[in-house]
C-alpha cells in the first residue's frame, strides 16, 4: 500500500519531501516547481522557473519572480527555516523561501550539476559537479532588510577529493559534516 496517494501529476522526475514530510516539492512537465501540502494532498503554489505564467498568476511567491532558471535537475529542502534550493542543467543555483518571503538568492555556477545537498539548517550547500569535485557554499545575509547571497567557500581538503560519486551532509551530532562517497572506495 502506498504511504502517500495524493494528485501527483505530469512529475519530471525530480521531488523532494521536506524534513517533517508535510511539504513535497516537484517539477512539473513545463518545468515548474509546484509546492504541495502532502496531507491534504493540495497544490499550495508555483514557482515559476524562467518564464511567465501561462493564462495565470502564480502563487508563490506573492510579488517579485522567481530566479530565471532552466530546467531544474535538482531539489533538496533545508529543515529550519523552511527554504527550498534547486538547481538547474546550466548549474545556476536557487534559494526560495517557502514560508511567503519568496525567492532569497541566486548564483551562477561554472559546474553542470550531478548532485545537490543542504545541511539541516540550510546554511551551507554542496554541489557536485561534472567533473566528479564538489563546491561548497554558504548562505548568508547582509543588511537591512536582509540580502541573501550563496558565497563560495575555499575547502583545499574538500576540492582535491577525486571521483565523488554521491554527497550529503548528516543531521546529527555535527549536521554540517559533509560525505563525499568516492569511487572504488
Amino acid at each position: 500500500q502506498p504511504l502517500v496517494t495524493a494528485p501527483y501529476t505530469n512529475v519530471a522526475g525530480v521531488v523532494a519531501v521536506n524534513h517533517d514530510a508535510s511539504k513535497i516539492a516537484l517539477v512539473n512537465g513545463v518545468g515548474d516547481v509546484e509546492l504541495w501540502d502532502r496531507a491534504a494532498g493540495q497544490r499550495l503554489g508555483l514557482l515559476l522557473v524562467g518564464r511567465p505564467p501561462k493564462g495565470g498568476t502564480p502563487t508563490m511567491p506573492p510579488e517579485g519572480g522567481t530566479p530565471a532558471m532552466e530546467r531544474v535537475t535538482h531539489l533538496a529542502w533545508a529543515d529550519n527555516p523552511q527554504r527550498l534550493f534547486a538547481a538547474d542543467a546550466t548549474g545556476r543555483l536557487a534559494v526560495w523561501d517557502v514560508g511567503g518571503a519568496g525567492p532569497l538568492a541566486t548564483r551562477e555556477s561554472e559546474l553542470s550539476v550531478h548532485a545537490l545537498a543542504v545541511s539541516q539548517d540550510g546554511g551551507f550547500v554542496a554541489v557536485l559537479g561534472g567533473d566528479k569535485r564538489v563546491k561548497l557554499f554558504r548562505l548568508q545575509s547582509a543588511g537591512e532588510p536582509a540580502v541573501w547571497s550563496l558565497e563560495p567557500i575555499e575547502t583545499p581538503a574538500v576540492a582535491a577529493i577525486e571521483n565523488v560519486r554521491a554527497i550529503a551532509f548528516t543531521r546529527e551530532p555535527s549536521p554540517h559534516l559533509l560525505i563525499a562517497l568516492q569511487s572504488g572506495a
